[in-house]
């Protein structure tokens, strides 16, 4: 790519999120990687212990993401079962998010991840498109652009910048 936009007479080239196996070369050959990319990694430090008591906590939020998406209005369930963690989340057709701590077996749709896949979702870390291609994350009864856009909708990336919440 770089060799390319020099040779259309480009005086540089940027890279707004380079993959994490290509930042150490990218730094190699001259790039400034931005230090608010370099810390992205350190998110998943995070840990969720109950995912229940953490959705818990923050359902006024996910019923605010929800009204502000195009899936406002949506009610049905969303069963979240990992190794240890289990949830679902449930709506209302008033965008009203409750918690119920268990993945109920009759769940609209069922997200079903390890529990490092699934605490990088909840804590906005979470590539849902990429994590599916991957097999990494299983959606039932199945996964289209709707469902993918309505996880995304609930738990947006988040980008951690210099001088945020942490």
């Amino acid at each position: 790519v770089q060799r390319y936009a020099l040779a259309e007479g480009k005086k540089g080239s940027f890279f707004d999120d380079p993959p994490i196996r290509y930042r150490d070369i990218m730094q190699e050959m001259g790039y400034r990687v931005d230090q608010s990319v370099l810390r992205h990694g350190w998110v998943n430090m995070f840990k969720v212990i109950d995912l229940a008591k953490f959705l818990s906590e923050i359902s006024d939020l996910l019923s605010l993401r929800l009204q502000r998406s195009a899936h406002a209005g949506w009610a049905g369930s969303i069963g979240i079962k990992g190794n240890r963690l289990k949830a679902t989340i449930v709506v209302d057709g008033k965008d009203g998010v409750n918690v119920e701590d268990t993945a109920a077996d009759n769940a609209d749709i069922c997200v079903i991840a390890d529990d490092g896949i699934l605490t990088s979702l909840v804590s906005g870390d979470g590539r849902v498109w990429e994590w599916y291609r991957q097999h990494t994350l299983t959606v039932e009864p199945m996964f289209n652009e709707r469902v993918r856009t309505l996880i995304e909708a609930l738990f947006p990336v988040m980008s951690c910048r210099q001088g945020g919440w942490w």
